[in-house]
């Protein structure tokens, strides 16, 4: 009987909530609506109960106080080797996620990463891997399987992994993808981005919905809805990236383009001249 409330009692004391040693001649910084204190001690900070108890060591190198979840980091030793091969001993940082309301550490320490976006989701990389999560419930909506994820303006996302593209729509289900990619980028067009692959360039938009000929050999340029295209036949050419039509057309040997705000500049080695964005000079 006497063995079984010793056990008991060692169990409950494994229960309790890890509490540090009392700090002393800590600086307060802020109190959370719990009572908790975010203090500093030595320029490195920590979370304190309100009777003084040390909730998180006093390890806490920065924490960006902004967002349903905030972010807090932690100095690792690290080393590097210079091209002599000297190593050398220096510090890097790590992420974590801290609670507003208490300051308690919801997500430790230990990523690459972690970056707030709109609509309460959180990138978080780690080991060159990146995932997205929820930042109120901490789950993931993007595993971190990802070399890349990037938020577009229309609420898709394009995802890359190591040999492949994705456009996904909000709920993250696949909506296009793209192999063998040599380019991906966007341009100053919102929403429009160049993409080539072993045999063809061409152009993308938010849905991953392509856009090219079978004769388009380089995406040269994009402005005000506008593309410029070197051709197979070494032509250049204006395609208007909504409608797909082609603008003009000028033998590349001789002539250059350029897109500007009040049209597109045609010069052919000796005249510039102006025309209008569907193609109607402008005298």
């Amino acid at each position: 009987m006497f063995k079984k409330q010793l056990l008991i009692a060692f169990l409950s004391l494994l229960a309790q909530p890890v509490l540090y040693a009392q700090a002393d001649s800590a600086v307060i910084d802020y109190t959370f609506p719990n009572g908790n204190k975010l203090a500093r001690k030595k320029n490195l900070s920590g979370i304190m109960s309100p009777s003084g108890q040390v909730l998180y060591p006093f390890e806490i190198y920065g924490i960006k106080m902004k967002g349903p979840a905030w972010r807090f980091s932690k100095e690792y030793p690290d080393t590097v080797f210079t091209t002599e091969g000297e190593k050398i001993a220096i510090t890097k940082q790590k992420y974590g996620l801290m609670n507003p309301q208490t300051g308690e550490v919801i997500l430790p320490a230990v990523y690459n990463y972690i970056d707030h976006l709109s609509n309460d989701r959180i990138l978080i990389s780690n080991d060159s891997l990146t995932g997205l999560m929820h930042a109120k419930t901490l789950k993931y909506l993007l595993q971190p399987v990802y070399r890349n994820i990037k938020p577009l303006n229309n609420g898709n996302y394009v995802v890359t992994t190591k040999d492949t593209l994705y456009f996904l729509d909000a709920s993250f289900q696949s909506i296009s993808k793209f192999h063998d990619l040599k380019r991906f980028e966007p341009t100053s067009d919102d929403c429009v981005f160049i993409y080539r692959t072993s045999t063809h360039e061409g152009i993308a938009d938010c849905e991953g919905k392509k856009f090219t000929y079978p004769n388009w050999k380089e995406v040269r340029d994009t402005e005000n809805g506008l593309a410029i295209i070197k051709t197979t036949e070494g032509n250049l050419a204006v395609y208007n990236i909504y409608t797909k039509a082609k603008i003009l057309e000028r033998p590349n040997q001789t002539h250059s383009i350029s897109i500007a705000r009040n049209g597109i500049k045609v010069y052919d080695g000796k005249t510039t001249t102006l025309y209008d964005f569907s193609g109607r000079e402008i005298k």
